[in-house]
């Protein structure tokens, strides 16, 4: 049986949710560390500059045969999910058929990657480089879910209902327009750090790039119980090619 290490945040809860039908099964048994549930919390601490990893994380590590991350993952949400007093825009090179509205402040695309990649760069990318350094098996890293529709949102506001009863959900050209800036850097920065990157499956998402709505949660940002399921196949099915080519 190969062991499979999960680590994230809030995202990983959906995995979390759907696993239990995917144990052992098909040689895998699955590990997940939520990092905000004991004993797993918290997954990382600082010393004199230098990270450490959770002792209960090191020693999955330690017996693990692929590490799956799903650190982070809504930054581009904080960024962009509810519109900004100052509506802006951006030129977009991942999506360049979306359009730039003329009537929102215009941002350049230089400006908005540099300011991702610094949030990014505090706590995603250092954690991600601290677990490369120092795993011994391939690591892999699960995308972020894909913007669910403005209706979703606003039926389903928690934790952003107060921001919502000022100012309404940002256009979705634009929360997809983060959301694919967000993944790209981090794509990027796993290809140049030996971390494969999953992308998301693209039966989650609807024509108009938004999520499927049954898989959506109640919330603005997650995947359900069945959006886990969906990326637990998916997942599978890279790690059996993985270890099949090994």
């Amino acid at each position: 049986m190969k062991h499979i290490t999960l680590i994230g945040d809030s995202h990983l809860r959906a995995l979390q949710l759907a696993v239990k039908p995917f144990q052992n099964q098909q040689g895998l048994v699955w590990q997940v560390c939520i990092t905000f549930d004991p004993p797993f919390a918290p997954p990382f601490s600082e010393s004199e500059g230098a990270i450490r990893i959770n002792p209960h994380l090191l020693k999955e590590f330690g017996k693990t045969q692929a590490i799956v991350c799903s650190i982070g993952g809504n930054h581009h949400n904080v960024m962009g999910l509810v519109e900004h007093p100052q509506a802006f825009d951006f030129c977009s090179p991942e999506l360049p058929e979306l359009p730039l509205r003329q009537d929102r402040q215009f941002i350049p695309y230089s400006l908005v990657r540099a300011q991702l990649t610094f949030v990014l760069e505090k706590n995603v990318f250092r954690y991600l480089r601290e677990i490369q350094n120092i795993s011994k098996v391939q690591v892999f890293y699960i995308e972020s879910p894909p913007p669910a529709s403005s209706e979703h949102i606003k039926k389903n506001a928690a934790p952003f209902s107060e921001m919502l009863t000022s100012y309404d959900v940002a256009p979705l050209f634009l929360r997809r327009k983060l959301w694919k800036l967000h993944s790209k850097l981090i794509e990027e920065f796993c290809d140049e750090n030996g971390i494969r990157f999953l992308h998301c499956p693209k039966e989650a998402m609807e024509a108009d790039g938004t999520l499927v709505e049954e898989l959506a949660n109640s919330d603005p940002t997650h995947g359900n119980e069945a959006y886990g399921k969906l990326q637990l196949e998916h997942l599978r099915s890279a790690l059996l090619e993985h270890f099949a080519n090994l």
